[in-house]
């Protein structure tokens, strides 16, 4: 995800659960689950000026 959308980047910090909402291709009538963070990796910038976040979650054990 990108650093600069929302959720901005330091608004979550590693142990927050977090709801994951997909819908795309794969998902077209979407579906959601909850989950904790457990990792964030950010990758600097290119040109353009837009970071990287990568999350690692695993599931949540109560809705979030």
């Amino acid at each position: 995800m990108r650093a600069d959308r929302e959720p901005v980047l330091g608004s979550y910090p590693v142990g927050d659960d977090a709801l994951v909402v997909i819908k795309d291709v794969f998902f077209p009538e979407g579906t959601r689950f909850g989950v904790r963070i457990t990792g964030i990796e950010v990758t600097p910038g290119n040109d353009a000026g837009e970071e990287q976040v990568q999350l690692t979650v695993t599931p949540a054990t109560g809705a979030p």
